[in-house]
Parts: structure tokens; sequence; C-alpha cells
């Protein structure tokens, strides 16, 4: 056996040999191309960085507290998008259609109500005087007619942007056709200077809260019922009521009865159309208003500030007067800033609601919601 393998081997040797190609020997050592695997490595990744280099940009102005929730939001909606600079009070990605980005953003009302500024890039560099020729690109690239000029990040940038630009390029704050932005992120070793032109009815302005808002606490509710699509309430409890921001959403959603439930005052108008018990939950006058109400109540409502725990078992108090599925929205208000301990709390709140009979435990972390603070949504069973 041994022997038949040597004879293999031989044979196998013998071919090599045979097919070997005396011309190879002819080459000089200028005509040999000598690969090794780092050389080839080394061109592949050049390649493949080429082809991943983003040529579009989303660049965010946004307080640190709500970064969080940006990338959670781009996330969910763009799974496309990389996060490439995160600078204080900024956030760059990269994108496939950064207008897309933008024009979304623009219609979530939660979400541009925290947001400082957003915009579109379609060119970037680190050299400052390269910004001038940028823009001169993005007007035309654009087809504007005249445009009003933002420059962020970089004070005194707005100043030699205006020298150096040329002059048949239009720049007006009013009757503008389109916005031409430029945004300054610093990385660790340089400032990159992001440029870009889109006309005015595409670019993001920042929702504002509605005059008639009795607080900002409304948002919360806002957008509590769209994220967790809530259905509309009838017959509410409104715990920690005042100033009744939640209960006027409420009203306005269409409410037949809000008992508002708080030792506070409520707006006066508010207070007007709502059974306010100006006791606390525990309170025995309370559980008698909400008998006399005739019970059956389809949501309850607490934005109270109160540990989560001890409101989680306070609700407890309310099954009798509830109805099969009703709503639950709960402002987790956490005491501890740190992440362990917050995650503790909210598993206690669970439990605690779970044992009262409450499924389908949802939690998030609204845009509305301070830096402290989750929202929780349930069912009762």
């Amino acid at each position: 056996m041994f022997q038949a393998l040597l004879q293999a081997l031989g044979s196998r040797n013998t071919t090599t040999e045979d097919a070997y190609d005396d011309s190879l020997d002819e080459k000089t050592d200028d005509d040999i191309v000598r690969v090794t695997t780092r050389n080839v490595r080394r061109r592949d990744q050049a390649r493949e960085e080429e082809a991943r280099r983003p040529t579009q940009w989303v660049a965010w102005r946004i307080s640190h507290a709500h970064k969080h929730r940006c990338r959670e939001w781009v996330a969910a909606r763009f799974p496309d998008c990389t996060l490439e600079q995160n600078a204080k009070d900024a956030l760059l990605f990269s994108a496939s259609d950064a207008a897309a980005v933008v024009a979304a953003l623009a219609k979530d009302e939660h979400a541009a109500r925290h947001v400082h500024a957003c915009a579109a890039h379609g060119g970037s560099t680190a050299k400052l005087e390269d910004v001038p020729g940028l823009a001169e690109a993005a007007y035309d690239a654009a087809a504007a007619t005249a445009a009003r000029l933002r420059v962020r990040g970089a004070p005194g940038l707005k100043e030699a942007l205006l020298k150096n630009l040329p002059e048949r390029i239009q720049l007006t704050p009013r009757g503008a056709s389109h916005e031409l932005v430029v945004d300054a992120v610093p990385a660790t070793h340089a400032t990159y200077y992001y440029v870009g032109c889109a006309p005015l009815a595409e670019t993001f302005v920042p929702s504002t809260g509605d005059a008639g808002d009795v607080c900002r606490a409304v948002h919360k509710l806002r957008e509590a019922m769209v994220r967790f699509a809530l259905p509309p309430f009838r017959r509410v409890v409104d715990v920690g009521a005042a100033p009744g921001g939640w209960s006027q959403v409420c009203l306005e959603h269409g409410a037949e009865l809000v008992v508002a439930v708080d030792p506070a005052d409520l707006d006066a108008d508010v207070a007007a159309r709502v059974v306010h018990v100006k006791k606390r939950l525990e309170d025995a006058e309370t559980l008698d208003a909400l008998r006399e109400a005739g019970g059956r109540f389809d949501a309850v409502l607490c934005d109270a500030n109160a540990h989560p725990a001890k409101m989680g078992r306070a609700l407890h108090a309310l099954r009798p007067y509830l109805a099969a599925g009703a709503t639950l929205v709960l402002t987790l208000k956490q005491p501890s800033a740190s992440t362990k301990t917050a995650a503790a709390d909210t598993g206690e709140v669970e439990g605690a609601l779970a044992a009262g009979g409450f499924r389908d435990l949802r939690t998030a972390w609204l845009w509305a919601n301070g830096r402290k603070e989750r929202t929780l949504a349930a069912t009762y069973t």
C-alpha cells in the first residue's frame, strides 16, 4: 500500500514538472509582478472603502438628552443610515436618500418638536477653503435662483462665506427659493463641513406647541396615543391631573367623562369640563367619587410625580371601577439617573401591575419624556 502511495505522489510531481512553462525563466525582474497577501489585502480594503464612501449626509442639531431617541428614530425608519459623527449637540448620518430622512422628520410632529435643525447634504470637506466651491456647486445643482444662507456650528464661517461666494449666487433672507446650508461638525482630529441646498418647501422647520395647551405634558399623552396605537378614551380617570394637560387631551379626543384626581387646582377651562376630585388616589373620597360616576372606566392615566413602583401598587385600588380591556398610560418617574437602577425600577412597577391584572405591558422613551422618564402602556384584563 505504501508503494502505491509513493507511485501516486511521484506521478503528480512529474505532471507538475511537465506542465512548467519555461518562458517564465526569460522574464526579467522588471517584468514580474510579485503579489503578496499584504498587497492584495491593502488593495481590496482601499476599493471597499471607496465603494462605501457616503455621498449624502443628514446633519441633526439636537440636545444631548434626545440623542438616543434620535438614533432609535433613524434606525427604525431608515436602517440603511449609518451614524458617522457624534458631536456636541449634533449627530451626522450617512444616508442613501438624505432628503427622504428630512421629509419624514418634518411629518413627525412629536420628533420635530425636539429637533433644533436638520438638513440634507450632498458635499463634504475637511478643508475650510473648499467650502465656497462646494456651496456654489450645491447652489447650481439645485437650480436655485435665490437662497437664504444657514451656517451652523462654526462662528465666523458665515461672514467668511459671504466674502468668498461668487456674486452670481443670490443670497437673501426673504423671497428665496432655496436654503443653502453649511453644517460644521467637529470630529476627533478635524472639523468637517457639510454643504447642501434644497427648496424651501423641502426644508425642516421645528414644530412648536399649540398656544392653547395647558402645559407641556400634553405632548406626552399625544405621542403615547400614536406610539402605542391606543384606542379612543370615553370614560377616563386622570390621576395626578393638575394642571390638566392630560385631561385636556382626552376632551380633545371626544371623552364623554373625565374624573381628574389631584388635590391641586386645574386650569379653569379644563376644570369646567371635568369632574375634579381634590383628593389623593388613596383617599376614600376618591373611590366614592368613582363609584358615584358609575365606574366602567375604559382608561386610567397617570402622570403623577411619584415613585413608579408605589404608583403601580396604588393603582390596584381602581380595579373594581375599570372595564375589561381598559387602557393604562403611566409615566414612570425614575428617581435615579443610573441605567441599572432605572431598569430595576421599571421591572418593579411592571411586576406590581401584572399582579394587579394588567397585561400587554409596553414601555417607551418618548420624545416628550424627560431624561429620567419613560412611558408605560398596558391593558387591564
